[in-house]
């Protein structure tokens, strides 16, 4: 097919399409693979979504010829797969990577990713992260075995467009997801030092004239707000897991004496580890006040009554709506108001609405600045 460039182009796109048509993500990475087996050949293949909050790799697809091993450590060995073990990688989103351009098939034996490998019969690999916006979304990787030639610069470009869709169908596949804001999270990794060996894109959308080095020490005194001119922000500290794809940055700032030993990985948990991970999370509204009123411990009728009152609704209307009296409306109000520590309509409103936050940061004269508070 690859003789002829037209055939190719016209399967190229067949399989675009497909993957745009595609309901699922299982769907999508079903189309992707199969349309792959005639555009690029693998023996094996493995499709990872990665927690685009975290960056922990999850449950998976695997086709082709996928031995035991591999399906049972996509997850929790995938971070030390070469083609991810490398800081790198999280800047060449939608940019496949080949294992031979980072260890040459006659020293892969000797390497320290060899461990990896040994019990998987695989010589050559492509690996791309999928990303939206930079927002990794999925881990995608191809395998050959040592008979068959090595990926070629080719098979690399394609795989690098086909990112890109793959990207935007699985963003787009849920039509409630791509109706809502862009989803943005910020991550930045401390060092052993507590400085800064790795952020992303959107922290520097987020944090402008904030020192980055005052969120750690913020997050470790228990304040979770933050606030940055008009937008409000939540940073907390992740933790490092066994499938996350920031462990690489754990294994560059450990001691040059220890050594990490793939048996070790699955209680890296239990573990001391040298950095510290901080998510920073827009603050948006309407997607937090149901979250907001459940953290409060509030019962799902109780989240009614309070969804009436942000609604500007009376309690006799409240009541004709869920088919209660009004005098059951004013005793769901006299729990909501002491589960939250409140006394009137206004606050609920206005604590719900994160409007307390903003106010007593703008009281303070400080639109740039943090405070703790007892409510996500």
């Amino acid at each position: 097919m690859q003789n002829d460039p037209r055939l190719w182009y016209e399967r190229l796109l067949d399989l675009i399409d497909l993957l745009y048509q595609a309901k699922t993500p299982n769907a999508i990475s079903d189309q992707l693979f199969q349309g792959l087996v005639g555009l690029v050949p693998y023996d094996a293949a493995i499709y990872t979504p990665i927690n685009w909050q975290t960056l922990e790799l999850q449950e998976g697809y695997c086709y082709g010829n996928c031995i035991a091993s591999m399906v049972s450590s996509q997850c929790s060995h995938a971070p030390f797969d070469p083609l991810f073990f490398d800081p790198l990688c999280l800047t060449r989103l939608n940019k496949t990577i080949r294992l031979s351009d980072i260890v040459p098939v006659n020293s892969l034996a000797l390497h320290e990713f060899n461990i990896f490998y040994q019990n998987m019969p695989y010589q050559h690999a492509l690996g791309v992260i999928v990303s939206w916006r930079q927002q990794p979304i999925a881990a995608i990787r191809l395998y050959r075995r040592a008979c068959e030639p090595n990926f070629s610069d080719s098979e690399m470009a394609l795989l690098n467009r086909l990112s890109l869709h793959v990207a935007n169908a699985v963003h787009f596949q849920d039509s409630t997801l791509a109706l809502t804001p862009l989803r943005e999270n910020g991550l930045i990794v401390f060092g052993a030092n507590e400085g800064i060996i790795y952020k992303n894109e959107a922290v520097a959308k987020m944090l402008t004239g904030i020192p980055l080095t005052s969120v750690l020490s913020l997050v470790k005194k228990g304040d979770m707000w933050l606030k940055n001119g008009a937008e409000l922000y939540r940073a907390e500290t992740v933790p490092l897991t066994s499938a996350s794809l920031l462990k690489l940055f754990a294994k560059t700032e450990a001691d040059e004496s220890t050594t990490w030993q793939m048996e070790a990985i699955n209680d890296l948990n239990n573990k001391s580890h040298p950095v510290t991970i901080v998510s920073i999370e827009p603050f948006r509204r309407r997607q937090a006040i149901g979250n907001r009123l459940k953290y409060c411990g509030l019962s799902p009728r109780e989240i009614e009554v309070s969804l009436g009152i942000m609604r500007g609704l009376s309690n006799s209307n409240i009541a004709k709506q869920l088919f209660i009296d009004e005098k059951t409306v004013k005793d769901h109000l006299q729990r909501i108001y002491a589960k939250i520590h409140i006394k009137t309509r206004t606050e609920l409103i206005s604590k719900m609405l994160g409007l307390d936050i903003e106010l007593g940061c703008h009281e303070n004269g400080n639109d740039t600045g943090y405070q703790h508070k007892n409510m996500p």
